[in-house]
Formats: C-alpha cells, structure tokens, sequence
C-alpha cells in the first residue's frame, strides 16, 4: 500500500513574507516525477535551508498514515435526478447526458458502468478531487481521503438513491509524528 509524506513547515514570519518566500524559492513546477522533480526538491531545500539560517524553523513530519474509504454499491439503476453528497458536494443520477462534473449517467443493465461513471465524476469535480479520489470496480465505488488519518473518517458522504447502498467513511488511522527544529 502506497503512503503519503506530508511536511508541515512552520516559520516565524507571516503569511505574506512566507508566501512570497516560497514563490520566490520555489519554482512553480507542474512536474511531480524524473529530473523536474529534483530540481523542485533543490528549490524547497534550499528555502527550507533559508529559513533555518535566518529565522529558525520548526519542522512536523507524518509518516504511515491510513487513508479512510467509503464505498458507494449500486445493486441496479438509480433513478434520474436522484443525488448523493460527498463532502457537502452534491452529485446526480442522469440517464443520460450527464455533464460529468455534478452529474453522472446510470446504465440501465449494467451496474459497472454506473459505479465507472460516478468515480469518473467523482475525480473530475475540481473541488472533490481535492479531497478524495474514487475507484470502481464491479459494481462498487471505494472514495478513499486524500489526506491519511482520522480526519477523513468525518467525511460526510449521504446517499438517497434506489438501488444504492453506502459506507461511510471509516478506517483512517493517524501518521507517525516526528518534530524537528533548528534555531527556534
């Protein structure tokens, strides 16, 4: 199973001094693997070194964490315009012509298709995408949190559809926790 790093930086300076510190030490990369992402790392330890010669620094880092996960079943077709929410984002049943963002469409034979189409929609939401991706497989869709730990076992996700059972969120354990500090 994959894990996520997560490092929290905390400085003695304000938002606004950070901000443009980061902006100015931290090229605006879109690439997250091979050779870019080294010299994206070179930028971030190189303001992270500024930041313990200058000021002092106080570094949290998580390790291990669990991601929690719901799932979403269809037995058979929802019926059109039904909705489910996920993490206060509201989405709908179409039987056809769903706009794949706030809509999905239902397969009146084939729940794959159904459980396909609502992960796709899932993923593609620009604010749920952010918070959680989604799965399907056979019927199923397993949403897991993006974050790992508890936090994500509060996640919200209600369902009012016909042939349609769900889990709530559930399973998220907490990260090993490491401090570090220099200079504070």
């Amino acid at each position: 199973m994959a894990s996520k790093f997560v490092l929290i930086v905390n400085t003695n300076n304000d938002a606004l001094t950070t901000a443009s510190e980061i902006a100015a030490n931290v090229a605006a990369n879109a690439h997250t693997s091979g050779a870019d992402a080294f010299a994206a790392i070179d930028n971030i330890a190189a303001f992270i070194q500024a930041q313990v010669l200058g000021r002092g620094i106080g570094v949290v880092i998580y390790t291990g964490g669990v991601a929690a996960t719901g799932s979403v079943t269809f037995t058979g077709r929802p019926t059109a315009d039904e909705t489910l929410t996920i993490c206060n984002t509201t989405l709908t049943a179409k039987d056809s012509g769903a706009n794949g963002t706030t809509q999905f469409n239902t397969d009146a034979s084939v729940v794959a298709t159904t459980a396909t189409n609502l992960a796709a929609c899932i993923n593609a939401n620009t604010t749920l995408n952010k918070q959680v991706s989604a799965t399907a497989a056979l019927g199923v869709v397993t949403i897991t949190a993006l974050i790992p730990g508890v936090v994500g076992n509060g996640f919200d996700l209600t369902e009012g559809m016909t042939n349609t059972t769900k889990s709530a969120f559930a399973s998220g354990a907490e990260s090993n926790k490491a401090t570090l500090s220099a200079g504070l």
